[in-house]
C-alpha cells in the first residue's frame, strides 16, 4: 500500500496478495486516495492494537500456567511426603502405591 509518484503527479494505490501473486488496485490522487489512505492506516493501528491485545493475553496465560505448574509440582510433593509418612512405598517404581507390609 502506498503513494506513487508517477510524471509528477502523487497517485495511491493498494497492494495484496492474490493465489501468491501481488494484485494491485489504483485508489486516485485527489480526496478519494487521501480517504482510502487514512481508512488503511486506521485498520493498520487496529490490527496492530490487535495484535498487540493478543501478545498481552499470551503473556498473561503463559504465566499463570507456570504459576499453576510450580503450584502441582509443589502439591504432589507435599501428596508424596504424606503418603510416605503414613507408610505407602512406590511400587516398582511406578506411579502404583501400595501400603508398606508389617514384617518390611
Amino acid at each position: 500500500m502506498g503513494w506513487s509518484k508517477i510524471n509528477g503527479h502523487t497517485y495511491y494505490y493498494r497492494s495484496k496478495y492474490v493465489d501468491g501473486q501481488v494484485q494491485t488496485t489504483y485508489c486516485g490522487k485527489g480526496e478519494a486516495a487521501k480517504a482510502a489512505a487514512a481508512s488503511d492506516r486506521l485498520k493498520a493501528k487496529l490490527r496492530e492494537h490487535e495484535q498487540q491485545q493478543d501478545t498481552d493475553y499470551f503473556n498473561l496465560v503463559s504465566q499463570k500456567l507456570e504459576s499453576l505448574h510450580k503450584d502441582a509440582y509443589w502439591i504432589e510433593t507435599l501428596l508424596r511426603i504424606d503418603a510416605i509418612s503414613h507408610g505407602f512405598i512406590r511400587y516398582k517404581a511406578g506411579s502404583e502405591w501400595r501400603m508398606r507390609s508389617a514384617h518390611a
